[in-house]
């Protein structure tokens, strides 16, 4: 006579990691081309300078709406394919395998979190790691008059200063190796002209000494063949020029600081938001794995 097994065998694990690390993967896949597309459109890396891209409210309301449909989206899909795949264990009432579903929907969640910040700091998502890096760069700069300044010699309107201050005249000293001389000389002062960085006073109004203004005039007319009255007025067209350019740029930081304070809590907003929903989605595909819900668009036969 056969022998009956009166063993009940192993339990099945609460968690279906195979299932979770599935929709994990396919959350963070989702997400990597949608920010790719995004990016292309210009709704993934936001520049707040005027000069550099496409800015305004508009763009920053377009952006915030475009990481948020991303994230949510690409998580409630990913937590859905866990719920449908995870293997349920009948050993559980409809509610204890109601919350087993969102809990494996949220676990899809904190893995995906986890699988983007490892894809951004590999630099996989080299123009997102691009993007954050550069407005890293102005955040740690922002509301610093050294920044400020620095920004504004890199902005081509100062060489355009400097050029007419040291255009010569008819008659004058035309060597172009000494006016760029000059030129890296004037430059120099008037990056020093920038209050020390943490004072909180404004770029644009240091302005350039009297000293300074000085001795650019008394150069100018030794070198350029200028008179007093031409020196000392293209020297004060430089100051304004200078004063101008600086609050440009002081402009451009405090910008830059609250688009990053914005975006990080756009993120963190959008982030917080996937985890309910993915929470729901699985929910939703437990649902569906129980009641054997076909979709016929993708079904193999019709």
């Amino acid at each position: 006579m056969a022998e009956v097994s009166t063993s009940a065998g192993r339990q099945p694990a609460h968690l279906d990691w195979p299932a979770i690390i599935a929709g994990a993967v396919i959350a963070t896949a989702v997400s990597f081309v949608l920010h790719t597309f995004g990016a292309a459109l210009g709704l993934s890396v936001v520049s707040p300078f005027g000069s550099d891209g496409i800015g305004g409210t508009g763009l920053l309301i377009g952006m915030a709406l475009w990481v948020l449909w991303v994230t949510v989206s690409s998580f409630m899909l990913g937590a859905y394919v866990t719920g449908r795949l995870r293997r349920r264990a009948y050993d559980a009432t409809e509610h204890e395998s109601d919350l087993r579903d969102g809990a494996h929907g949220l676990t899809v969640w904190a893995l995906g979190v986890i699988l983007g910040a490892f894809v951004l700091a590999s630099g996989v998502d080299s123009a997102s790691r691009t993007g954050a890096a550069a407005v890293s760069g102005v955040a740690e700069g922002a509301g610093t008059t050294v920044q400020a300044a620095t920004r504004a010699i890199d902005e081509p309107g100062f060489q355009l200063a400097l050029s007419r201050l040291l255009r010569p005249v008819q008659g004058g000293n035309g060597d172009a190796e000494q006016r760029r001389a000059l030129q890296d000389e004037f430059g120099l002062m008037l990056e020093g002209t920038a209050g020390p960085a943490g004072t909180g006073q404004d770029a644009a109004a240091v302005g350039i000494s009297d000293s300074d203004r000085a001795y650019m005039a008394n150069v100018l007319q030794q070198e350029l063949g200028l008179s007093e009255e031409q020196a000392r007025a293209r020297v004060s067209d430089l100051a304004e020029s200078w004063s101008q350019l600086q609050a440009r740029a002081e402009e451009a930081a405090r910008t830059a600081r609250t688009a990053t304070v914005l975006g990080a809590f756009v993120l963190a907003a959008a982030l917080l938001i996937a985890g309910a929903a993915a929470w729901v989605a699985a929910g939703i595909g437990g649902r569906h794995r129980d009641e054997q819900t076909v979709f016929r668009f993708i079904a193999r036969r019709f």
